[in-house]
């Protein structure tokens, strides 16, 4: 675990966000995603990296080092449910859809030195503690402002975020949603984002007159004579449009209230009063566009098309727009999915006893053509059960059963981490082949009879797993340098500039230079993996020393005893050179870490600068940096442990 000099104290309704730039920005790292990178997080970092990576987020809750591990940090937590990924802020959950992962800034709340969660909401455009619009780019360079890449208050351009103009708005929404999100009524916020969601329809809504987060918050606070209003005035302003059209967001929402509402507006007009559908008050004459259709239905695009002609669809076009509409249209979605998804289960069973291809597929490892194939063999004849449109569903005691008695390459691949050729090789080696029990399965050559994987052979399995990856790569017979140059993890410009120059001499002799090959392969390997063991690349580096490697270069770069090696396009640091730049990190720090390590303020360090008690180190030390100051941390902690 990684040992931070500063760990950031949690603000009250602080985002994660900017809990993870203020620790980056304190420890001495360019940006968020270098300080990602430093505990082991190489992706792209992101606002819902933060959750469902537990890993960025259990780095401050469960780490002994951090003093404020105990404190209730915002947010902590992504939860899943129902498919839908939701976030838990401050104990109440909000669906990841609904945050920004790029989020806006705020200039006055940069000077407050963190920023709070409301800017991560993604209908949220202006700032309700400040009242000032938030912006999106930095008014330097005109980029698009991304938390992750920007040094903490500062830009890529190192134009100070804080100083930024700000806009005044007189828009109450935000701070409406705001005291509605504190006062913990979850069934409130959950009715607040339905309404959202019912609000994306196009005819809902007008941008230059509505006020979509007013109109929602006062929807989830169960105003229902303003709810009716405004169903009353949207009605009124499409006189061409069924009222059903209009309400059929509303009547199809996920929340409770809102369909129960508008079911009562709905009952109370005369013109739904000739509602064909069987079921009272429901959908007579509700219209999807095509993209709602595929929505509702869960299909693709050609699927959709054919429930369209089959059903019979109207199709009706208001305002450029296409629309489809039939008397009982929830009767024809309600059928279309239940004979695509309909698989008639025995009385003296339960759904729970069978598996889907689709599961199977994800815990067995199997392709579907393989468990189709294993089907057609005969297998699993007694517990299979056959549905509409080739749905499928084959009992557990089956897959069991066969589990039992037979082994798949695709499990012996996961077991081992080998690939599958490499599975074969030694299987065939061995003299082991393809069951030939009963049924015949002699076409299915990726399964074995689980008696003849013995223990020697999965002794050879295991063997061949523990050996370095350049040996088991050689086992499967490529032998060209770019092949040579993926194993090792350099550039394929980078292999051939070492055997253009000779930088590596009894290689050159095993180098055919026409077809690109080597003689032994094997012995080429050796060599060049003992040399990359006395060498790392300057990003291999930075990851092991935990800093950034923008850092790395400005500091150490230009010192010819910490000078790297360049070949071709890469940076590459003798073991020797490491130690150094290691040695010299722990004994020379900026001006950030000096603060932090020795727990100074900002003034503090600057008046023992000015009195003359800490001064940076001369150019004479071996250490000297002409881009920035580096002080000696024992002489700023022996002057911190003085005063």
């Amino acid at each position: 675990m990684l040992n931070l000099i500063f760990w950031p104290k949690p603000y009250p309704n602080e985002s994660p966000s900017s809990l993870f730039s203020r620790a980056a920005f304190h420890n001495g790292y360019s940006n968020a995603r270098s300080f990602a990178r430093s505990i082991g997080h190489n992706v792209y970092i992101g606002f819902n990296n933060l959750f469902i990576d537990q890993q960025l987020s259990n780095f401050f809750l469960k780490n002994n080092d951090n003093p404020y591990s105990e404190y209730d940090i915002f947010y902590f937590q992504s939860l899943q449910l129902k498919a839908t990924h939701r976030i838990n802020i401050a104990g109440m959950t909000v669906p990841s859809s609904a945050c920004r992962f790029r989020a806006h800034f705020c200039p006055l709340c940069l000077q407050d030195g963190y920023w709070r969660f409301i800017q991560d909401i993604e209908y949220i455009t202006v700032c309700p503690y400040h009242q000032v619009e938030y912006l999106n780019s930095c008014p330097g360079c005109g980029k698009k402002y991304d938390w992750s890449s920007v040094n903490g208050p500062y830009c890529r351009c190192h134009y100070d975020l804080r100083l930024a103009d700000t806009v005044h708005s007189d828009d109450v929404g935000p701070l409406k949603f705001l005291n509605l999100f504190i006062s913990g009524d979850q069934d409130a916020t959950d009715r607040f984002f339905a309404a959202i969601d019912c609000l994306k329809y196009p005819l809902l809504t007008s941008k230059k007159i509505d006020n979509e987060l007013i109109l929602a918050t006062n929807i989830a606070e169960k105003h229902k004579n303003y709810f009716h209003f405004y169903i009353a005035t949207k009605i009124k302003n499409h006189p061409n449009l069924s009222p059903k059209t209009i309400l059929s967001p509303w009547m199809l929402s996920r929340d409770q209230w809102i369909r129960d509402t508008a079911d009562s507006f709905v009952s109370t007009l005369r013109s739904t009063n000739q509602c064909g559908c069987s079921e009272n008050n429901c959908c007579g004459a509700i219209a999807f566009t095509f993209n709602e259709l595929c929505s509702v239905l869960q299909t693709n695009r050609e699927a959709t098309r054919s429930i369209i002609t089959n059903h019979k669809f109207e199709k009706v076009t208001i305002s450029d727009r296409v629309f489809y509409k039939r008397n009982n249209i929830c009767r024809s979605i309600k059928n279309s999915i239940e004979e695509r998804t309909r698989v008639p289960i025995p009385e003296t069973h339960l759904r729970e006893e069978f598996e889907s291809i689709e599961e199977i597929q994800l815990t067995h490892r199997l392709s579907a053509t393989k468990i189709r194939k294993l089907i057609d063999a005969g297998y699993f004849h007694d517990g299979i059960i056959y549905g509409k449109r080739d749905s499928i569903l084959i009992s557990k005691d089956a897959l069991d059963h066969f589990a039992q008695h037979y082994i798949t390459e695709n499990f012996l691949s996961r077991t081992y981490s080998l690939n599958i050729f490499t599975i074969r090789a030694i299987l065939k080696h061995a003299g082991v082949s393809a069951s030939s029990g009963d049924p015949n399965i002699a076409d299915l050559p990726f399964v074995y009879q689980r008696q003849n994987i013995t223990g020697d052979i999965q002794r050879l399995l295991k063997i061949r797993a523990n050996k370095p990856k350049h040996i088991r790569t050689l086992a499967r017979g490529p032998t060209s340098a770019w092949h040579f140059a993926d194993v090792l993890n350099i550039e394929r410009r980078t292999l051939y500039t070492i055997l253009d120059k000779k930088i590596i001499e009894e290689l050159n002799s095993l180098y055919n230079a026409q077809t690109k090959t080597f003689a032994q392969p094997e012995t080429a390997m050796n060599i060049l993996a003992h040399w990359r063991e006395q060498y790392k690349t300057n990003v291999e580096l930075s990851k092991h020393l935990n800093i950034d490697c923008n850092l790395l270069g400005r500091r150490f770069e230009h010192i010819n005893a910490t000078k790297p090696v360049i070949i071709g396009t890469q940076k590459f640091y003798h073991s020797i050179i490491s130690k150094e730049i290691e040695r010299q990190l722990m004994l020379y720090v900026p001006a950030c870490a000096v603060i932090s390590h020795a727990h100074l303020s900002t003034y503090s360090f600057r008046s023992l600068i000015k009195n003359g008690f800490i001064i940076p180190i001369d150019s004479d030390n071996p250490a000297y940096c002409p881009k920035m100051s580096l002080y000696n941390l024992s002489d700023v902690l022996l002057q911190s442990e003085t005063r």
